[in-house]
């Protein structure tokens, strides 16, 4: 009903979570090697276990 009413919000809204995508991408690219890092370190190092 919002595409019929206003396409122009329905459309900005689509194009802002493409471009909010695309720059994540950007800012994430830089950390790659940081999460692989983190991969390497033991299970009982990331997640506390509950009693």
């Amino acid at each position: 009903m919002i595409l019929e009413r206003q396409p122009e919000l329905y459309w900005g809204v689509i194009a802002s979570m493409y471009f909010g995508n695309f720059i994540l991408i950007i800012l994430n690219l830089p950390f790659v090697e940081f999460f692989v890092r983190a991969l390497e370190v033991p299970r009982r190092f990331m997640a506390r276990q509950s009693c």
